[in-house]
């Protein structure tokens, strides 16, 4: 996968996820928002790079597969651009090159479906339409993010993940305030060591990888998996007050849902639009964990449980 292609789909990332992943920033000091930083600037200089010169973009030419630093890629007197623009195929000499519906067709259709990553089908939807918008004279620069958000959106679907039931949890059919205390503290404690609210550390794994493209950085998900895992089985296993279960369910199945997450995530480089998956995923299941510790605190509170600073259960009185 060449580096200007991995950052288009990061781009697309930026407009389908709706954040951006600042890498340098602190947790006080990353607010998720879209940015206008050099990264981001980055970024859209790479979508519009054209290293030939020849009018034809970077993104372009890996469709076509042209050569980036040649303008003639076919060697047949015309430029890349002016063949593309012309209805010719740029990787075939002329005269005799005219872009047809069957040269398109070959493009897009590969005999062995299942063979395809995420991020070849990508291409493959990616290329049938850039294709039939320049043939068709629809196609502008100006449009290219509504094509590659209108193919990563359709093909980056999110399959379906594992979920557990209230079957799955021992529920303490309870009032005692004891009893709901408890409960709380082991909570706490569980959430409390290691620590399940490092959002950003997982982003910046992620925004690190795709800057440097080096697979070792995309290891240190192990661990932070093995962490959350863990974290996973404990919440599972702890009784709950019935008062609480629902929501004590939703930590367990959003943690479910961000190891799952964060193992596509691990894909960026062999497969980005697979890892695209993963990302939403995990913000979206983020979001349900902490909606979830909202709701327990609010239990606690309505039940008069008072945690003090020395109680492990203190760290869910914090705001969230």
């Amino acid at each position: 996968m060449k580096r200007f292609f991995v950052f288009i789909v990061i781009t697309v990332i930026v407009i389908s996820v709706g954040i951006f992943i600042v890498a340098k920033k602190s947790p006080d000091e990353a607010d998720g928002n879209l940015t206008t930083s050099s990264e981001g600037r980055e970024q859209n200089a790479i979508l519009i790079k054209d290293t030939d010169g020849d009018g034809l973009k970077d993104w372009e030419e890996e469709l076509w597969g042209t050569d980036i630093f040649v303008k003639d890629t076919d060697g047949d007197g015309t430029s890349d651009f002016d063949e593309v623009r012309g209805g010719r195929n740029p990787t075939i000499p002329g005269p005799n090159d005219l872009l047809d519906d069957d040269i398109v067709e070959s493009r897009v259709n590969p005999e062995i479906e299942e063979d395809l990553t995420m991020t070849d089908k990508f291409s493959r939807e990616l290329f049938a339409e850039y294709a039939g918008a320049k043939q068709a004279g629809d196609f502008t620069y100006g449009n290219y993010y509504d094509i590659l958000y209108k193919n990563i959106e359709e093909t980056a679907t999110t399959p379906p993940q594992k979920t557990y039931s209230r079957d799955d949890l021992t529920i303490l059919i309870t009032g005692n305030k004891a009893v709901i205390k408890d409960y709380g503290n082991k909570l706490g404690k569980i959430i409390g060591s290691p620590p399940i609210h490092r959002v950003e550390h997982e982003l910046v794994i992620f925004n690190n990888a795709a800057a440097t493209e080096n697979p070792k950085i995309l290891e240190e998900y192990n661990l932070v998996l093995e962490n959350y895992a863990s974290v996973r089985d404990e919440i599972l296993s702890l009784p709950v007050p019935d008062g609480t279960a629902d929501d004590h369910l939703i930590l367990v199945n959003s943690l479910t849902a961000i190891i799952d997450g964060i193992a596509e995530m691990k894909m960026l480089l062999s497969d980005p639009v697979q890892a695209v998956v993963g990302l939403k995923l995990y913000i979206s299941a983020a979001e349900n964990l902490s909606t979830a510790q909202t709701n327990i605190r609010g239990f606690l509170l309505q039940n008069g449980i008072v945690f003090t600073q020395k109680d492990d259960g203190y760290v869910l009185m914090r705001s969230i």
